[in-house]
């Protein structure tokens, strides 16, 4: 008799249990916003790309091939929204070894079910143009990169390259791009990281904790917002793996 008292006390006891755990997985958590299936509103916000707009500083070392001398290149770019959300101006005006580099172009964002996607184009002065077209993402943490590459040959100085790369867009102030070429079908080599720093106003930077008393980006700004600048080389890129984690924080979207 007692042993039938106990089993059915730990039947009982059993099913209160399973209520509870029943209870607490249906009632909602504190700031929950999805009370069913997903539909979509869920995901992962479109890349912003008001993002790009105002001056941003570049530095860049690439190697030397027949597209250009290497060594290191300055300057900036300068991206002007057009109309509609999705284009924009593009002006970049570089200093290199033997003297300036300018290119105008426009930046076009296109989205739809199948994901999004950005293309590039600049016509530069020294007589080649570059078109880099490809898809956008990102991940929930709000880190947005993209892989593009040139659809067709650039021909330039008697000789034809193709160049690809990959964006990180990981700081709302700074990102990188790096490049790989290939001259006259050779295998694919290391073609240099481009940083990009963002020129902000007075204002921006006090809002972001960061007082300064005149419109400029200077080294030690640049130093707050990410790693030092290396000349791009395969070997700078595999001390470091991991370094463009260590900028100013990732881009939200909406920003």
């Amino acid at each position: 008799m007692k042993k039938a008292v106990l089993v059915l006390l730990l039947v009982v006891l059993l099913g209160s249990s399973l209520s509870v755990a029943t209870g607490e997985a249906q009632r909602p958590q504190p700031d929950a916003t999805q009370g069913g299936p997903t539909t979509g509103d869920e995901m992962m916000p479109l890349f912003d790309m008001r993002y790009f707009v105002g001056e941003w500083e570049i530095e860049w070392t690439p190697l030397d091939t027949p597209l250009l001398p290497g060594g290191k290149y300055t300057g900036t770019e300068t991206i002007r929204h057009i109309e509609n959300g999705r284009y924009f101006d593009v002006t970049v005006e570089l200093e290199g070894p033997d003297g300036g580099l300018s290119g105008k172009g426009i930046m076009f964002f296109e989205s739809g079910p199948f994901g999004s996607h950005l293309t590039k184009y600049v016509v530069y002065d020294a007589g080649f143009t570059l078109l880099q077209p490809g898809p956008v993402g990102g991940d929930l943490g709000g880190y947005y990169s993209q892989f593009w590459e040139t659809p067709e040959p650039i021909h330039y100085n008697d000789s034809q390259f193709l160049i690809k790369g990959r964006s990180y867009y990981v700081s709302p102030a700074a990102y990188r791009v790096n490049q790989e070429i290939s001259v006259d079908d050779e295998p694919f080599i290391n073609f240099g990281v481009m940083w990009y720093t963002k020129v902000m106003e007075d204002g921006a930077r006090k809002e972001n904790g960061q007082a300064s008393s005149d419109r400029h980006v200077g080294r030690s700004h640049r130093a707050r917002l990410g790693p030092k600048r290396g000349d791009g080389r395969l070997g700078d890129q595999a001390e470091h793996p991991d370094r463009h984690h260590d900028v100013a924080g990732p881009v939200r979207a909406g920003r």
